[in-house]
């Protein structure tokens, strides 16, 4: 299935569009209960924007962390969006990246890979590589992040001299209980290490960190 451009608006015009989409999947899995999506590809997908919120009455009570569960397993095995643009609304600056990556979700559990590569004459690479299961509510979490001088990070944690950054976060334990660790290096040394931990107590949650 191919779409050539898809545009979507609001009361204040178009704020997504997306050319040259591409989905390729096994129709014959839905017999089996699947989804199963060989390669969904696009082009180029720019969002100028946010859409316009709408007021829709009161926000509901916050629920706890769940994927779907949906009646049929889902399996994307290859996105591939060559040029993704975001507006300055969103990070400070124009950015553009290519993005890649796969996913599963099926039984109340989901994996997920995604690579953003920014393109242009500024580096940058960011990684989420993850997993969670909702009858264990165990997530296990690798996120890495690298930058060249003048960064999206650099400047917006305001690091003097906005030097090249290196963050990398990872843990595997139960979110009740959710502990992970931290490390950030400038210019190629190490500046911060160590870990934080997430817990519940009498209905409240706490934020722990134990950092150098």
């Amino acid at each position: 299935a191919t779409i050539d451009v898809l545009s979507i608006a609001d009361t204040d015009g178009v704020w997504l569009t997306l050319e040259d989409i591409v989905l390729s999947w096994n129709r014959g899995a839905l017999l089996r209960g699947a989804i199963d999506v060989q390669e969904l590809s696009a082009a180029r997908i720019v969002v100028s924007r946010p859409p316009v919120a709408e007021n829709t009455g009161p926000s509901p009570e916050a629920q706890p962390v769940s994927l779907p569960e949906l009646p049929v397993s889902v399996s994307l095995d290859k996105l591939r969006i060559d040029q993704v643009e975001l507006g300055e609304v969103f990070l400070g600056e124009p950015i553009a990246v290519s993005l890649s990556g796969s996913a599963q979700l099926g039984e109340g559990q989901g994996t997920a890979n995604v690579i953003a590569e920014r393109l242009g004459d500024k580096a940058g690479v960011f990684e989420i590589d993850g997993s969670f299961v909702n009858a264990t509510r165990v997530l296990d979490l690798l996120l890495n992040l690298e930058e060249g001088p003048d960064g999206i990070a650099a400047r917006v944690l305001d690091l003097p001299g906005r030097p090249a950054i290196r963050l990398e976060v990872a843990g595997n334990a139960p979110l009740d209980d959710y502990e992970a660790t931290l490390a950030i290096a400038t210019d190629g040394e190490d500046r911060l290490s160590g870990t934080f931990v997430l817990s519940s107590a009498d209905g409240e949650q706490q934020i722990a960190l134990d950092l150098g």
